[in-house]
């Protein structure tokens, strides 16, 4: 699951950077401001923000108050390795 939601954190990343930033989209296209409306407007997302949503569930239960206290202090790990398949 994991893999999945960081997947999908590249992939809006790389949307938005080719698609949104183009000049000539800029004016017609609004990006995206949350992983739902990404869905809305990119039916194709569904699986993985539906993963992203379970992946969320599965930590805030077996790790409750896990990945807020990594959004509110961060993390400064020594090696960052991504490692998916």
């Amino acid at each position: 699951m994991f893999c999945k939601s960081l997947l999908l954190y590249a992939f809006l990343g790389t949307l938005y950077s080719t698609v949104f930033a183009s000049p000539s989209l800029v004016a017609r296209t609004t990006p995206p401001r949350t992983l739902a409306d990404a869905a809305k407007q990119y039916p194709q997302l569904l699986p993985l923000v539906d993963g992203n949503e379970d992946f969320r569930h599965e930590m805030d239960t077996e790790h409750p108050g896990l990945l807020q206290d990594l959004a509110t202090n961060g993390q400064h790990p020594e090696y960052l390795y991504f490692g998916c398949r």
